[in-house]
């Protein structure tokens, strides 16, 4: 059994079953450059046991009885995960499409460049790594085909998640990224077909072929690219370079790609001030930087039980045991529940406009609220021990507890949820660690935008009496250093030096395995400390609101296409006051409530930042190269001073307008956020496709089915007297049956006619004990009326006519096949047959058979068991 899992299930394959090995290229789902992120397998794409490989190992014995098993290679441990065949074929399916949009836009230019006699070194390197993807793609999907031999009444099932992805996702981008490009608009044709006819034919095989299709495609995309950008032209010495152009798939940029031109990244801005924080230090890190190793706790003693973060537990604290029980007690159990609506003003004490991320509302902070600065060791009374602060490791102590408590929270909530709504992949569950993680640091430095919450003021009140103290120390660890000498409450340049000098224990603390067992989660998110917490919080939550938004958005519209399925199917009959427009009318309703809802606080949040990008285009102006006003206490002007140093310098006059991608909140969030959750509707702008945007109120594709009701309701129609159909003629039937038969042809579940002894015992009811049966009788076809696949289908006089007529033309035709046999002498048995001529002995047999016939209808029949 595997730990990890929800259900704790054991992967067991059948024993009749032999698995099929299925090694997957997989390239993350963090943003940014597609080749970059496969570095390691553009390099050398043979080491299948590299970081990008995902190792599974799928078996498919029908419909319910199916199992994929991941092993996946993370810093020298295996994890292992199980799921189902469907999961695993819907994930395998998504990351191909998204991989190919991510390809598509990269290597656009490199594609169509035309000047090969000039190296462009990265489109060079780039191509041949996008041809050994395709090549692996190719791989993994003709395994993947392997499984498809075994499976039982499923194909409609495969045929909708595929045409849900092409139609709801992959047109959707690749059209708009695309869309003058006539090669593409012809291959998007070709695969629109593809997936039409697989509807019409609900089978595998087209939807089979729309992969090949696509797979073939990328084929001579990567070789058009490669032989545009040949190593010829690199490798000649001192060989021309072209410089590759800053390319953008943000729909929220108007004039394409060739207007934005160099684009800084948030990433680069928030390394950027943290690197400034770090150099701020003077040398005096040291100082700063705490060891709850060499903390005390109420607990006296367990300090010793510390060598690493992950040694941390409730013990090692400074909280009121009487009034915490730990950091997670009474944090609400549901802060991940998709659709969770994000609360605002005087309902969670926060400024309007601020919309406060459930995850943060309960966050595991609960020791920190109620940590006992009126006591040693927090109350500074301690003073200092060969130098250093005792307040300042004993603090550091319950900041990771607190930091590893929400992340094991983050860990197991995720997995208890996964089989429910399909948090399978880690990279959700590392991005919601990093947003607590930037919390926790804007908690400590005073930057918290939940600040009038009663919780958070205590909080606040007990980490200014902390950093008091700090400071105070400070003075003699420092040697008369007066670098925060001036710096009075709340102590802000003293509590953003503090979390610089620490943060990166924080965050190892958050990567830690849970501690509950048996079923430890071992998650990593990679060594590098992030950077999320220089990235302004306001900025931070509107990201992770609009990655939520997609969660809650894709529920809403999966139970709008389950309940308005029959209405697509059959939209004449979905009128007013059937039932089928009544379900699909409820689940409309529902996800227009649910748009409706969410998207007044999205126009909240895009007012809100439009004011303060306006603010930084103004601040803007000048040749400020540094953050002004650094330390400030104003949260508006934190985002304004962050928003400044991404607008490009050709923006930097208040009556220029620019054409950066973060001039409007839907720009930022496509530059910043994971929005690949939404379905169909994904843009969050109302400016470019109107079809596409995130807010509309009915989804793309169901427009007519939820306007149902308006349809008038289908006059009744007046009964009509069933016709009744005259039966199938005798000769008719055995046509269809001999349809294609030859002179040797078997009929299928006929017996082959073949010499045997006349037999008196073993096949006679005892009750007719001295009769023998003839040869013909013990060979007799009665697959139609005698085997129980066949009988279970009669049900009517007619099917029973039929089956009689079809047993009695297969006997007859087997038959005549062994007379022939037995009588080769006579050449012309068959040219006699055909003019009519029956042979008297044939005949003969055929006048026993139609007796034996009549004895089973009867129950007259003699043999054992009848």
């Amino acid at each position: 059994k595997y730990p990890d899992c929800g259900k704790n299930e054991k992967y067991d394959p059948p024993t009749d079953v032999t698995p099929t090995d299925i090694n997957v290229l997989y390239s993350g789902d963090e943003h940014g450059d597609i080749a970059k992120r496969l570095s390691t397998f553009c390099r050398d794409s043979n080491k299948e046991n590299e970081k990008n490989y995902q190792e599974w190992k799928c078996y498919y014995n029908g419909e319910s009885d199916n199992k994929c098993q991941m092993q996946k290679v993370l810093e020298n441990k295996v994890q292992t995960k199980i799921t189902t065949f469907d999961f695993f074929f819907d994930l395998w399916i998504k990351n191909l499409l998204r991989d190919t949009i991510n390809w598509k836009s990269e290597l656009k230019n490199c594609i169509n460049n035309k000047n090969t006699e000039k190296c462009n070194k990265d489109c060079n390197e780039n191509c041949k790594c996008f041809e050994k993807w395709v090549n692996q793609k190719e791989k993994e999907w003709n395994n993947m085909k392997e499984l498809f031999k075994n499976k039982k009444g499923t194909s409609q099932n495969y045929y909708n998640k595929l045409n849900n992805h092409f139609q709801g996702y992959f047109f959707q981008v690749t059209n708009e990224v695309n869309k003058d490009e006539a090669k593409w608009n012809q291959f998007t044709e070709e695969l629109r077909k593809k997936m039409d006819f697989s509807k019409a034919n609900t089978g595998t095989n087209d939807s089979q072929d729309a992969i090949k299709v696509l797979l073939e495609h990328l084929k001579e995309d990567g070789k058009t690219c490669t032989a545009n950008n040949p190593d010829s032209a690199c490798n000649k010495p001192q060989a021309d370079r072209i410089i590759t152009p800053a390319t953008t798939r943000n729909p929220c940029v108007s004039g394409g790609n060739a207007s934005v031109g160099k684009i800084t990244s948030v990433r680069r801005v928030a390394k950027r001030m943290q690197k400034q924080a770090s150099v701020r230090h003077d040398g005096d890190i040291s100082k700063l930087k705490a060891d709850a190793k060499l903390g005390e706790y109420s607990k006296r003693n367990v300090e010793r039980t510390l060598n690493t973060e992950c040694d941390i537990t409730l013990e090692h604290s400074n909280r009121d045991p009487k009034r915490s029980d730990g950091p997670c007690a009474g944090k609400n159990q549901g802060r991940f529940n998709i659709g969770e609506n994000w609360k605002t003003g005087g309902t969670v004490s926060s400024k309007d406009h601020v919309f406060l991320p459930p995850r943060r509302e309960h966050m595991c902070t609960s020791n920190l609220e109620y940590l006992q600065t009126n006591i040693s060791p927090l109350n500074g009374s301690d003073g200092s021990v060969k130098g250093r602060s005792k307040i300042n490791d004993s603090f550091l102590g319950d900041v990771l507890l607190s930091a590893k408590s929400e992340a094991d929270f983050i860990k197991k909530k995720y997995k208890r949820q996964k089989a429910s709504n399909g948090f399978m992949d880690e990279a959700t569950i590392c991005r919601a660690m990093k947003y607590s993680f930037a919390d926790i640091g804007d908690i400590i430095r005073g930057r918290d935008l939940w600040e009038r919450n009663g919780d958070m003021v205590k909080l606040q009140g007990h980490l200014k009496t902390i950093f008091g103290h700090i400071n105070k120390s400070l003075k003699k660890t420092l040697n008369g250093n007066t670098k925060y000498e001036k710096d009075g409450e709340p102590y802000t340049k003293l509590r953003e030096d503090w979390w610089e000098a620490n943060r990166d224990q924080v965050w190892k603390a958050m990567q830690c395995p849970t501690t509950t067992k048996p079923a430890v989660i071992i998650i990593k998110c990679g060594t590098d400390t992030p950077l999320m917490d220089y990235i302004p919080q306001r900025l931070r939550w509107m990201m992770e609101w609009a990655e939520w938004y997609c969660k809650a958005q894709s529920k809403y519209y999966g139970d709008l296409v389950s309940a308005c399925g029959k209405c697509q199917e059959k939209k004449t009959e979905c009128t007013q006051g059937t039932d089928d427009c009544e379900q699909c009318k409820g689940a409309c309703s529902k996800y227009e409530t649910f748009i409706k809802d969410w998207g007044v606080q999205w126009k909240q949040m895009e007012q809100k930042y439009k004011d303060l990008y306006g603010k930084a285009k103004i601040a803007a102006n000048g040749d400020e190269t540094v953050v002004p006003n650094g330390h400030t206490t104003d949260k508006d002007q934190q985002v304004v001073n962050f928003l400044k140093l991404l607008i490009p310098r050709s923006d930097k006059s208040g009556s220029k307008s620019g054409n950066t991608p973060y001039s409007t909140a839907g720009g930022y969030i496509h530059e910043t956020a994971d929005v690949n959750n939404c379905n169909t509707q994904k843009v969050f702008c109302n400016t470019t496709s109107k079809d596409n945007y995130a807010f509309q109120l009915t989804p793309k594709g169901y427009e007519q089915e939820c306007m149902c009701e308006k349809r008038p309701k289908a006059p009744q129609k007046k009964p009509e007297v069933p016709k009744v159909k005259p039966p199938t003629s005798a000769c008719d039937i055995v046509k269809k049956l001999l349809d294609g038969k030859g002179e040797t042809s078997s009929i299928y579940g006929c017996n082959i006619k073949s010499d045997v002894n006349w037999e008196c015992e073993k096949n006679i009811d005892p009750k007719h004990a001295g009769a023998c049966m003839p040869p013909r009788r013990q060979k007799l076809c009665i697959y139609y009326f005698g085997n129980p696949n066949e009988t279970r289908k009669i049900q009517t006089q007619a099917k029973l006519r039929e089956e009689f007529i079809k047993s009695a033309a297969g006997e007859t035709f087997l038959s005549w096949q062994k007379y022939k046999t037995d009588n080769k002498s006579d050449a012309n048995l068959q040219n006699k047959l055909e003019s009519g001529i029956i042979p008297e002995d044939f005949k003969r047999k055929m006048f026993y058979t139609f007796g034996d016939l009549r004895d089973f209808l009867f129950g007259t029949d003699i043999s054992k068991n009848h």
